[in-house]
C-alpha cells in the first residue's frame, strides 16, 4: 500500500524520480503518509460567529471549509475571501495536522483555543470592523 501512496504523491506533486527519492528519505513524510486516510476523511470548518463593520461584508454564520490537507473548498465556502481574516487560519490547520500526526483521531480533536479574528481591531480601536471565527474539525460529508 505504501508504494501506491508514494506513486500518488509523486504524481500529485509532479515530482521527478530523483525528487521522489529525496522526499522518501525524510522520515516525517512517512508519518504524514501514514495519516493520509485521517486527513482525507475530515474537513476544517471556520464559521463567522461575530461580525461588525466588516469591509468584506461577512455575516454571522458564514462558513469556510478546508479539506484535510488544508485547501479551501471554494464551492462549499462563503463567496468572498478576505486576506485579513483568512490569513489567521493556517496556524489552526497546522495545529490540527500536528495533532493528527501525533495519533489523535480527527473526530476527537476539540481545540481549546479555537477562535481568532481578523487583523482589523474594530471602529472602537481606530479600525473599521471586527470579525471573529470559530474553528472546528468535522467528519467529511460525502
Amino acid at each position: 500500500m505504501k508504494d501506491v501512496l508514494w506513486k500518488l504523491m509523486k504524481r500529485h506533486l509532479r515530482y521527478s524520480d530523483v525528487e521522489l527519492e529525496e522526499f522518501k528519505k525524510n522520515p516525517t513524510n512517512t508519518v504524514v503518509l501514514d495519516k493520509i486516510e485521517d486527513l482525507s476523511n475530515m474537513e476544517i470548518r471556520v464559521e463567522v460567529i461575530q461580525s461588525n463593520g466588516c469591509n468584506t461584508g461577512y455575516k454571522v454564520g458564514e462558513t469556510f471549509y478546508y479539506d484535510g490537507p488544508g485547501n479551501l473548498i471554494n464551492g462549499k465556502s462563503s463567496r468572498n475571501n478576505c486576506g485579513f481574516l483568512l490569513g489567521v487560519i493556517p496556524s489552526f490547520i497546522y495545529a490540527i495536522h500536528e495533532l493528527i500526526y501525533a495519533g489523535i483521531n480527527p473526530e476527537d480533536i476539540k481545540l481549546r483555543f479555537n477562535r481568532a479574528g481578523c487583523f482589523d481591531v474594530g471602529v472602537a480601536n481606530c479600525g473599521w470592523g471586527r470579525v471573529i471565527v470559530e474553528v472546528s474539525v468535522v467528519k467529511k460529508l460525502k
